[in-house]
């Protein structure tokens, strides 16, 4: 199962230790999903004050590290032009958006309200129990 990554489960978890980013990491080391980065999220993330600092810039690429990077390709471009056509969802969004529909991936997020009017756009929720 492929999971698309939102910037906000990343800095949920970078900030203040939050959110699900942890059992996706744990999910991803044992072989049980695929964790994906839009290359936009690296853009988000990059543009943090953290990253000013060389131990930022650090800890950010070791985290990185366990993702695989989901390439802006021209078949997400169109999507994404789609979407924005379509105003289900708005700027860097439509790019997570158009690319976890690409993968026919799951997508992590911590502001799912963002994202609820793309349709198709499954999201990964954890299981309670």
């Amino acid at each position: 199962m492929n999971v698309v990554v939102d910037s906000s489960v990343i800095i949920d978890f970078t900030r203040a230790r939050l959110g699900v980013l942890r059992v996706l990491l744990g999910l991803g080391k044992e072989g049980k999903i695929n964790l994906l980065v839009p290359m936009i999220v690296i853009s988000e993330l990059w543009a943090g004050r953290e990253m000013a600092t060389t131990a930022g810039k650090k800890k950010l690429q070791t985290l990185l590290s366990k993702f695989a990077c989901a390439d802006f390709t021209f078949e997400i471009a169109k999507l994404t032009g789609e979407l924005l056509r379509e105003k289900v969802v708005d700027g860097f969004d439509a790019i997570v958006a158009a690319t976890a529909l690409q993968a026919d991936a799951f997508l992590a997020t911590s502001n799912e309200k963002h994202f609820s009017k793309v349709p198709s756009l499954k999201f990964f929720k954890m299981q309670k129990g």
